[in-house]
């Protein structure tokens, strides 16, 4: 097996991602999640999928939360 990383166990002296940009490409997961979940939500609605339906509108909303909080942050 490989050794350790030069600098020590767990990733000591590597590079670190700023808090900018993970904050952004979290960001964009969650939107991207929110329209998959919107997608659903249309989909089941149109198949008449009543549980399916609940379940994507609670995940947009919840998804929808954490885009806008991680917006609020990389203001």
């Amino acid at each position: 097996m490989a050794g350790p990383v030069s600098g020590g166990p767990y990733g000591c002296g590597r590079r670190r991602v700023s808090d900018r940009i993970q904050d952004l490409l979290y960001l964009a997961i969650a939107i991207v999640a929110a329209a998959g979940c919107a997608y659903y939500y249309v989909v089941a609605v149109l198949d008449g999928q009543r549980a399916l339906s609940r379940s994507a509108a609670l995940a947009f909303f919840v998804f929808s939360v954490v885009a806008a909080v991680f917006f609020l942050r990389a203001l």
